[in-house]
């Protein structure tokens, strides 16, 4: 999620746009556009696989170090917001003279990033994608042929509808929802990461053809589920969900690689938005509460998905940068501190 030295714009306006669809997507928009957009968590992660390959290419990782990094990106910010989610609306219900609204259970599933308030899920696929990545790159790294790589990914597929038919056989309880939750949908977006990984080695024309590979799949797949909404095959995600976002990420990165859209949309905003994408995200988390907790109170917010959309983005981006300007405050009272000790 974070913006490497050697960025290539094209992953920005990517990952602007993704996190845009994902707020979109909670703004409850009608069938069609709800719909559209459902390439957006896939994109996230294709994009990790290749933010990932050009941050690390020519490097030696140190494992050990490297966890502790990630760990430090993700889950540590994911129980800090959490922290500071429930205590907002812990003050909230004080003032309201209501009843607390999270129940204890909710609040420690949320910090086992199964389930809880939601949303926070995906950064435990995010990190668990993050720990095989160094993995897949080794592997990348040694196979220069990409036809013979993406073999092997095929086999991988083979392995992961396993996985899913035994997910769907499971009967429901605690070591299904472990096994779903830790192997089955972060296996599913580890095949993801892996082709993000593999982007920088194709050329344009094999950009076109994964994408209207991607595309004839997810075809018939539809026509196979019945022209079935894609959302609901999306946890965990299954190979009708994952080829349509599949299309999408290479046709969007081929049509990027255009010289004259990438001016179009190479802007201050886009690299601002994707360099605080995960930011954002947590963020725009406590207007979607407020919605839902408070939406009788401000009926002029919840009149269609337009005035949600605008109220969890603007939102979200209000609360970003009052964070980040009261981080550099803290920063700039360390600074003084210490230089009016010495």
């Amino acid at each position: 999620m974070k913006i490497q030295k050697k960025r290539d714009a094209r992953i920005d306006i990517l990952r602007a746009t993704a996190i845009l669809c994902i707020i979109l997507a909670h703004s409850i928009p009608n069938g069609i556009i709800f719909q559209i957009r459902n390439f957006d968590v896939t994109l996230m992660v294709f994009l990790m696989g290749a933010s990932f390959f050009l941050s690390n290419k020519g490097k030696t990782i140190k494992y050990f170090d490297y966890v502790i990094k990630r760990f430090n990106r993700l889950v540590v910010p994911t129980w800090k917001f959490l922290i500071f989610f429930f205590g907002v609306f812990y003050l909230f219900s004080l003032f309201l003279n209501d009843e607390f609204y999270f129940s204890a259970k909710e609040i420690i599933t949320s910090f086992t990033l199964i389930s809880g308030i939601g949303y926070v899920w995906v950064i435990k696929v995010f990190f668990i994608v993050a720990l095989v990545s160094p993995l897949i790159l080794y592997i990348s790294k040694r196979i220069e042929s990409n036809s013979l790589f993406f073999l092997i990914l095929l086999l991988f597929y083979a392995i992961y509808a396993l996985l899913l038919f035994v997910n769907h056989s499971f009967s429901e309880g605690y070591i299904q929802k472990l096994f779903e939750n830790f192997l089955v949908e972060p296996f599913g977006y580890i095949l993801v990461a892996t082709f993000g990984i593999r982007l920088f080695n194709l050329k344009k024309k094999d950009l076109i053809y994964l994408s209207g590979a991607f595309l004839i799949i997810f075809l018939v797949l539809m026509v196979y589920h019945n022209y079935a909404p894609i959302q609901d095959f999306k946890y965990p995600p299954t190979f009708y969900y994952q080829s349509y976002g599949l299309f999408f990420s290479f046709f969007l990165f081929y049509f990027l690689s255009n010289n004259r859209v990438m001016e179009l949309f190479n802007k201050k905003s886009i690299i601002f938005l994707s360099k605080y994408s995960l930011d954002l995200y947590f963020c725009h988390i406590i207007p979607i509460y407020i919605i839902v907790l408070y939406s009788d109170y401000f009926p002029i917010i919840n009149v269609n998905f337009i005035t949600r959309f605008l109220f969890l983005l603007i939102g979200g981006l209000i609360i970003l940068v009052l964070k980040n300007g009261f981080l550099k405050l803290i920063k700039l009272m360390k600074v003084t501190g210490k230089n009016q000790n010495f």
